[in-house]
């Protein structure tokens, strides 16, 4: 005789079959509705099993179900990250009418194909992660309860590699470079981007998105602001402080509104993707023997050449709009290094 027990919210059948104690999820968390079930499961005798009607959207179907709950609780940036991924996943695995069609057995193959053609771990790590989450979110919406081939599937190892930070001499040389770059717009462009980065320690998106609204004169600051179209990293405002270097590059192009980079790419109604600088930035960086250095290496620099200086940890922490103290800690806390403050005790 089977009966019932619960683990957390959700009420499961218990029963012993050959010696040994077994358990199924009746797929809910009301009691009386647990107990109906349970007599269902008993009455069948032999079979002493409930099986849920099976839930297997087709493929083509499965994103439409998906995509507005990713808009109604995710950010506009995870939303278009997984819209990426989900278009991975049709090509790769074209041979699937349902969800159900995709096994662990085609994930490991997929696994290991993109290992041979040197993709990054970073890269095939993320779509594995993405792919569970939909898969999961699937199970939570109550269209889907089979399998979930991602479950559990063991990351690729990826490589620890310190990261660089430009000294003043390298970023002088880098700007420099910026500086005739191109045709003139575009070399006022870069010269925005470069600056922004390395004197304001602004994220890639951040950058593309900027606006001269963002800018106290007065009060020296630049407060990074979200809007309709734009949201933070940790879904806040900020504020930092203007540099000088910063400001002296700024107000020859200074205007009253509008986008500091790229003013005349106007505003749609999605502004994820406004406009990008990838390649004029790596041309800047090759043709200055830089080819190591990304948008982010310059956000980094802010921060190390900061906390080198003196600057307090946690003021770098507020300025680079991370989400907790604790990450700048683990990332920039080895650089603190010997603090006069140490003598007063």
């Amino acid at each position: 005789m089977a009966h019932l027990k619960q683990r957390g919210d959700t009420w499961y059948v218990v029963w012993y079959q050959d010696g040994k104690k077994r358990a199924k999820s009746l797929e809910t968390t009301k009691e009386n509705v647990a107990r109906k079930r349970l007599a269902l499961w008993n009455s069948e005798l032999e079979k002493r099993k409930w099986e849920p009607p099976k839930l297997d959207p087709p493929v083509d179907n499965f994103w439409s179900i998906l995509e507005p709950w990713l808009k109604t609780h995710r950010s506009r940036a995870h939303h278009q990250w997984m819209t990426y991924q989900w278009a991975h996943f049709k090509t790769e695995f074209n041979h699937a009418q349902a969800l159900s069609q995709v096994t662990r057995v085609h994930v490991e193959e997929l696994k290991m194909r993109w290992v041979k053609l040197g993709k990054p771990a970073v890269t095939i790590n993320g779509f594995l992660k993405a792919m569970r989450s939909a898969y999961n979110h699937a199970a939570k919406l109550g269209a889907y309860n089979g399998a979930n081939p991602f479950s559990r599937c063991e990351m690729i190892p990826e490589p620890k590699t310190e990261k660089g930070a430009l000294t003043k001499a390298e970023f002088g040389k880098l700007y420099a470079t910026a500086c005739i770059h191109g045709k003139a717009r575009e070399s006022k462009d870069i010269q925005i981007v470069f600056a922004l980065g390395y004197y304001a320690g602004l994220r890639k998106e951040e950058i593309i998105n900027a606006q001269w609204s963002w800018i106290d004169w007065k009060r020296k600051t630049l407060t990074v602001r979200q809007d309709v179209h734009f949201t933070t990293k940790n879904k806040k405002d900020r504020e930092i402080p203007l540099s000088p270097s910063l400001a002296k590059i700024l107000k020859p192009f200074m205007r009253e509104e509008g986008f500091i980079y790229r003013p005349e790419k106007k505003a749609g109604v999605n502004r994820h993707y406004r406009t990008d600088f990838k390649k004029a930035f790596a041309n800047v960086a090759d043709r200055a023997g830089l080819e190591w250095v990304t948008p982010h290496i310059l956000r980094h620099s802010f921060a190390t050449n900061l906390i080198k200086t003196g600057a307090s940890i946690a003021l770098v922490s507020k300025w680079l709009g991370h989400q907790s103290i604790d990450v700048t800690v683990d990332v920039y806390g080895h650089l603190q290094g010997y603090h006069k403050g140490i003598e007063a005790l």
